[in-house]
């Protein structure tokens, strides 16, 4: 069996904490224990420890039944390296999509890109789909993609014409 614990930010000072930081879920293989009795608690408050509350929120009987659950809720896979190691959280969709202007989310050379005056509208969107995809993984909402990478390609029409 696998349990999903909800760990959610309750301190005093929330503008301080990272926003992807602030609610967050992981899957367990073990059972999830209250922390003052200990009791194996399946749904509901696994109590506070400083400034974070725990709450248990199921028993799913695969990983992949766990996943499923979370992702209904709008969760996202994300990995993050640890001191001992690389560890897996889901959070929620809010601190998944921090939205990312193109301008600022691109830091590469317009050549990097391949894209050239003779690039294609249909070349473009499957360029703007694929930096979306990367970005999501990143835990980021890319906006105005396809408008950035139409500025580029007009510039070197431009370029070429002058």
């Amino acid at each position: 069996m696998y349990y999903i614990e909800n760990s959610t930010y309750i301190g005093p000072n929330p503008d301080q904490v990272d926003l992807r930081q602030r609610d967050y879920y992981v899957i367990s293989a073990d059972p999830l224990r209250t922390n003052s009795s200990h009791e194996i608690l399946i749904e509901g408050w696994l109590g506070s420890n400083g400034d974070w509350s725990s709450y248990a929120c199921g028993e799913y009987p695969s990983e992949e039944a766990a996943i499923e659950y979370l992702k209904s809720l709008g969760c996202r896979l994300v990995k993050i390296e640890a001191e001992f190691g690389e560890i897996e959280e889901f959070w929620t969709a809010e601190e998944c999509d921090e939205e990312w202007d193109a301008n600022d989310w691109f830091q590469v050379p317009d050549a990097e890109f391949g894209i050239t005056a003779q690039s294609s509208d249909d070349d473009l969107e499957k360029l703007a789909a694929k930096e979306e995809a990367a970005a999501k993984e990143d835990g980021k909402a890319l906006v105005g993609v396809i408008e950035y990478l139409t500025e580029i390609r007009d510039r070197l029409i431009e370029e070429k014409e002058n």
